[in-house]
């Protein structure tokens, strides 16, 4: 959701912490410094692990997996409660632009208690944030057009297909072959989204024009992904203060949208800002900033396995509870459910490139390795 693209993006883009030489880009690259460049991509992308997690305590990672599993599903299911007779009455830039704003106060307040290294910090690294973090609003906004058209549980489940745009990327701009372990990742994916749509007519639930929303998200989510894997890294060292500037872009950025779209005159703005929002979207905010901050928590210290587990079993609730609260946009089947644990499943394998070692005993599967 708003926080998602973004905090999935802690998923997705801003917990990459490893180190890689500017000139691996290039095509010419010798081949195990662009396969570890592209691990460490993808790894961000689709939520995987990431560099060396700190250590920490298991009941302290048993909280975060909850804290996070909890709000995964409430977030997207609280904005979507929002909406009146299927539209959102509020201004989404304005809630957008208040969650950025506490997720900026409590990144502040971190940095002042944690006393992060500034090294890095210049008028050059700032200019280089603007940029993802103009990306991020637009993706942040766009969540609101898609559940406008769809169900959370459709936009968390689908979002997904960024497996599909990794690998062409990295076939198309980095000229790197698929693997055929990756190959069979991504089969199995489609697979998992198709049956996750299916009704009990066989039609799917999801309309083209929300595909075109979802899709379009999760290109930007992974455009974002390998920019600040590749670029922003280089500008500022400590993760706090990254986060403070993006925070701030996005506060920014949100304030021009909402500023830009207001009909009314610039006297009347101070009320309209506020103008539709009821104690579900004051919740959502909340909920909102705190995702992103667990989230964070979730990149720095869960693996491959927690994270994966994590976001199947959220998209599992997901769709239980949407079906109770929202039965007119989602109906649970047990094709859904077939559907969810594939992906999961199927992503993690993408991650890794292959089959956990377990699986590959029992199946003899050896070969779907590099």
């Amino acid at each position: 959701m708003s926080n998602e693209n973004r905090d999935e993006t802690n998923d997705d883009e801003r917990a990459i912490r490893i180190d890689i030489d500017r000139n691996n880009v290039e095509r010419t690259a010798p081949r195990d410094d662009v396969s570890k460049q592209e691990a460490s991509i993808a790894k961000a992308i689709v939520g995987g692990e990431v560099g060396q997690h700190e250590q920490a305590s298991l009941a302290f990672k048993a909280i975060v997996c909850s804290a996070f599993i909890v709000l995964m599903v409430t977030y997207p299911l609280i904005v979507a409660l929002t909406k009146r007779k299927g539209k959102f009455v509020y201004h989404p830039s304005s809630a957008v632009l208040l969650i950025e704003l506490g997720k900026f106060l409590v990144t502040g307040v971190l940095c002042v208690v944690v006393r992060p290294s500034f090294d890095g910090f210049n008028a050059r690294s700032v200019v280089v944030l603007a940029l993802p973090s103009i990306v991020y609003m637009i993706a942040n906004n766009l969540a609101y057009t898609v559940l406008e058209v769809t169900s959370p549980v459709t936009m968390n489940v689908l979002s997904n297909v960024r497996l599909f745009m990794v690998a062409i990327i990295y076939w198309l701009v980095l000229a790197r072959p698929i693997s055929r372990a990756r190959w069979i990742a991504m089969f199995l994916v489609a697979v998992g989204l198709v049956c996750s749509q299916l009704r009990g007519d066989m039609r799917l639930a999801v309309t083209g024009l929300g595909l075109f929303y979802i899709f379009l998200k999760a290109l930007l989510s992974v455009v974002n992904g390998i920019y600040t894997e590749i670029v922003l890294k280089h500008h500022v060292s400590n993760f706090h203060v990254q986060n403070l500037q993006m925070y701030a872009w996005g506060v920014i950025t949100n304030l021009l949208v909402f500023l830009y779209g207001s009909t009314k005159p610039l006297a009347e703005i101070r009320s309209s800002f506020f103008e539709g929002f009821n104690s579900f979207v004051w919740v959502s905010i909340f909920v909102g900033a705190l995702t992103g901050i667990v989230t964070g928590a979730v990149m720095k210290h869960l693996d491959n396995i927690a994270k994966f587990f994590c976001v199947s079993l959220a998209n599992i609730s997901l769709g239980v509870l949407t079906a109770y609260f929202l039965p007119s946009e989602f109906q649970f089947s047990l094709l859904f459910l077939i559907g969810a644990i594939l992906v999961g499943l199927a992503s993690y394998m993408y991650s890794i490139n292959g089959l956990p070692d377990c699986a590959k005993k029992f199946l003899s599967l050896k070969s779907l390795e590099w």
